[in-house]
């Protein structure tokens, strides 16, 4: 069912408040985690009280995720069209990303560097992280992130706050959150594309760090900067030119974005399961 207009305008005025977002953001974590069903402990392969702890961590980590990315778009945006495209992918990410399978969820990154050259070392480091933790894992006969969670929480930490963030540090770089969360980099710069004499940055670059070839461009519209005819070829020649470079390209109008976030987010969503390998919803 389609929104109402009401609605959209209520979701749309929260997508430009950074503590109204944060709230909608954390009432979405807990109530997308609650909804989780409980496997049997034969599944789990723990006891329901580590479910409980995990579940705990989960929230904690998936907050820190949260309140990490609305900091970055509202410290990089440019405009209030660039405030709602970003938090509405931000929102779709956690709508979608937590009890869904094959549901990507975002990282938002704070750099102003060359977009490509860190995201190849990014993808490095994660490469990097993956084979040191494997080799943890064997050397300590380590299996699963409950495991993980027994061993740092045994006898020297005294405090369940204790508890938790050293559990989660393990977590933010267990396998799960290195490789399934694609990065997002807001006014990502790319000296090495040159459209009419000038290298270019866009509004949004998403790279995956499971794919060396995949990056894809987002570019929103925004309505006084994207009106004019000569504007419009401009934007056409710039998507063209970033095609040409093997990069994929969604562009927005600013109207889109305005009027259905919702829908605009679920569009790159659907973007990003089909690069995984998952069937659209």
């Amino acid at each position: 069912m389609k929104p109402s207009s009401e609605a959209i305008a209520w979701f749309r005025e929260t997508l430009l408040n950074k503590t109204e977002m944060l709230t909608l953001l954390y009432e979405l974590i807990d109530e997308k985690l609650a909804d989780l069903p409980i496997p049997d402990s034969d599944t789990l392969g723990a006891s329901k009280s580590e479910w409980e702890m995990f579940i705990s961590l989960a929230s904690y980590l998936y907050k820190l995720l949260a309140e990490t990315n609305t900091n970055i778009i509202f410290s990089r945006s440019e405009s209030q069209i660039e405030t709602i495209f970003l938090n509405s992918l931000n929102w779709g990410s956690f709508m979608h990303g937590i009890s869904e399978v094959g549901a990507p969820l975002l990282t938002f990154v704070d750099s102003k560097s060359n977009a490509e050259e860190y995201a190849h070392k990014q993808r490095t480091y994660i490469r990097s992280v993956r084979e040191a933790r494997h080799m943890i894992r064997n050397e300590l006969g380590i299996d699963s992130p409950y495991d993980f969670i027994e061993l740092v929480t045994r006898d020297k930490l005294k405090t369940e706050e204790d508890k938790k963030i050293e559990a989660t540090m393990i977590l933010l770089q267990d396998d799960m959150q290195l490789g399934s969360t694609f990065q997002l980099m807001p006014q990502a710069p790319f000296p090495g594309i040159i459209v009419d004499g000038k290298s270019i940055r866009v509004d949004a670059y998403i790279w995956d760090p499971e794919d060396d070839e995949y990056g894809l461009v987002l570019e929103c519209d925004g309505y006084e900067f994207h009106s004019e005819k000569q504007t419009f070829k401009r934007d056409r020649k710039r998507d063209r030119q970033i095609g040409s470079s093997g990069l994929r390209v969604l562009r927005f109008s600013g109207s889109e974005i305005y009027n259905s976030p919702i829908e605009v987010a679920a569009e790159i969503i659907k973007e990003l399961r089909l690069q995984r390998g998952y069937a659209a919803e």
